[in-house]
């Protein structure tokens, strides 16, 4: 999948959570919003050197978040 800079994509979906990537400035930021949403105060998010990391991450959190 080519990710657009500075665009969030969306990776993934959990029952109550979205999950998006975004390419900024060299940076790889996975985005958090409730399902259906984009509510800033139930986002969560974290940036990552590679896409690499930040699928990984998606993975990670869709299990305990």
């Amino acid at each position: 999948m080519k990710f657009p800079i500075n665009e969030r994509v969306k990776v993934d979906s959990t029952e109550k959570d979205d999950f998006y990537i975004m390419h900024c400035r060299g940076v790889w930021y996975v985005e958090t919003f409730p399902k259906g949403t984009f509510d800033m105060r139930g986002k969560t998010m974290a940036g990552f050197s590679t896409l690499k990391s930040a699928k990984h991450a998606v993975e990670s959190w869709k299990s305990w978040m």
